[in-house]
């Protein structure tokens, strides 16, 4: 039972560092914009693992690690090589990459299947991933492998984060760029090589985007997305190797895969900046404030025409119909005032309402004065624009036009 929980321990840890180096090279590739690329390099490596294995007799990790690397490594480059030096699209010269050796794979594993060799059981785990299936032998391979991704990703953290984000910047302050991208290039084919075993050729790309695209969803920060994405992955690894544990026909790499969507999808829908209801909650939150603000500059309409006077409610609901919600909101923040006349802006409130009205006003005499519209066809931009214009760009645009004092209406810019 010591012996078992130990073995148990070892491929769990093993599997850990394989699936955590290849959600932290996940996260340049996503930024990079090369998830593809991770997806053509999984099925190309079938060949290298295939002919490793005729040519060692074996299923020997090292060599399988070294044949995979070998084929993965030579498919980025054509992949890089085909658009730069012939008429192919990027796309095309992924799906010809993935097809071409991933086919070359199949047969290779097809031809060793029919040898009889009693050794090559199990070589069709690379297509699914069978993790439950490891040896400690194989964990320590490929775990000090992970391990050397993770500390060759951490020791060059600060050019590959300006690499990912400014390659121009990264040259021009003098970093090796071409140094850096080979760096990339070798640790993202030895994280697809490793992660193979776990979830398998054709669900690696999974593995390799799919917490990072999940991580994008709740951060920014490079730091706290690379954390994110191994979380995700560790946590999908553990309970997908847990699965085909208990049941021994069960494949690992899908039911990674399985749990790994649906952290995407929980992250989806409850993220805080990119999630649904964050999204719905702002545009309700922007909706409500529009009309609190169309309240504002109605009253303040009002006022300039009838001198002040207030405006009785029942015009304000039928000139806006949504205002009747917005108005207990503007009396607790105090811009608005409430008798038995009717509504009046507050100082405060009157202050907004000015505001709103310069902008759309201000807005109105750069339609026409710049893009030579006539004034009939500037209400409708602008009524949207003022919301939308900052202080520095408003002073912008009175510097640029003088201080206009008139709109093209001939209304008064309140300043």
């Amino acid at each position: 039972m010591g012996n078992a929980y130990l073995t148990w321990l070892i491929v769990g840890g093993g599997l850990v560092l394989m699936a955590a180096s290849a959600a932290a090279v996940g996260v340049f590739a996503l930024l990079r914009r090369r998830a593809l690329v991770g997806d053509a390099i999984a099925h190309a490596v079938l060949p290298g693992v295939c002919l490793a294995f005729v040519v060692g007799g074996s299923k020997d990790p090292l060599s399988l690690v070294v044949g995979a690397f070998v084929f993965g490594y030579t498919a980025q480059v054509v992949v890089d090589w085909l658009p730069a030096h012939t008429r192919l699209k990027p796309d095309t010269a992924l799906a010809v990459v993935l097809s071409v050796f991933f086919g070359l794979g199949v047969v290779l594993l097809t031809y060793i299947q029919g040898q009889g060799n009693a050794a090559q059981s199990g070589l069709d785990r690379f297509l699914f991933g069978q993790a439950a299936a490891l040896t400690p032998n194989d964990v320590w391979v490929f775990g000090g492998f992970a391990l050397g991704v993770a500390l060759l990703v951490g020791w060059a953290y600060p050019g590959l984060k300006l690499l990912s984000f400014d390659p121009e910047y990264a040259q021009v302050r003098g970093l090796p760029v071409r140094g850096l991208r080979g760096l990339l290039a070798s640790v993202t084919v030895l994280a697809v090589v490793l992660g193979i075993q776990a979830v398998g050729v054709v669900l690696l790309s999974a593995l390799l985007i799919t917490p990072a695209a999940t991580a994008r969803l709740w951060s920014y920060r490079l730091g706290t997305l690379i954390a994110l994405a191994v979380g995700f992955a560790v946590v999908a690894v553990g309970a997908g190797v847990w699965v085909s544990a208990q049941w021994a026909r069960m494949p690992t790499g899908p039911w990674v895969v399985v749990i790994l969507t649906l952290f995407a999808v929980g992250s989806v829908l409850v993220a805080p900046r990119q999630g649904a209801l964050a999204r719905l909650l702002r545009q309700r939150r922007n909706r409500r404030r529009l009309v609190r603000e169309n309240v504002l500059k109605y009253l303040y309409q009002h006022a300039e025409r009838e001198t002040r006077a207030p405006l009785p409610a029942t015009v304000l609901h039928a000139r806006i119909p949504q205002a009747r919600a917005a108005l207990p909101q503007l009396l607790r923040a105090g811009q608005l005032q409430v008798d038995a006349e009717g509504y009046r802006l507050s100082p405060s409130g009157a202050a907004v309402a000015r505001g709103l009205v310069r902008r759309h006003r201000l807005w109105e005499v750069y339609l026409t004065r710049y893009l030579n519209l006539t004034p009939d066809q500037v209400h409708a931009d602008a009524e949207l624009v003022e919301h939308l214009l900052t202080p520095e760009l408003e002073r912008e645009l009175e510097t640029l036009m003088g201080r206009p004092t008139h709109d093209p209406h001939h209304s008064e810019i309140p300043y």
